[in-house]
């Protein structure tokens, strides 16, 4: 399963800090996310839909 919460930020154009702060989480939560260490949880994951213009099962994909 390839983790691409990084990329979706990054083709927001945001860092990891801005991103963060719209998610209301730390800096080191949302690298664990990226690197795939945890998983958000369903409320982050509704944020994340709006600050990404994404669904929530975009950010997971089975393709390596």
């Amino acid at each position: 399963m390839t983790n691409r919460i990084k990329y979706y930020r990054l083709a927001q154009g945001l860092s990891q800090k801005q991103a963060a702060l719209f998610l209301e989480i730390s800096t080191r939560t949302l690298q664990r996310y990226e690197k795939g260490i945890t998983h958000p949880q369903v409320d982050v994951l509704h944020k994340m839909e709006k600050l990404f213009e994404a669904s929530s099962h975009q950010f997971y994909t089975t393709e390596d």
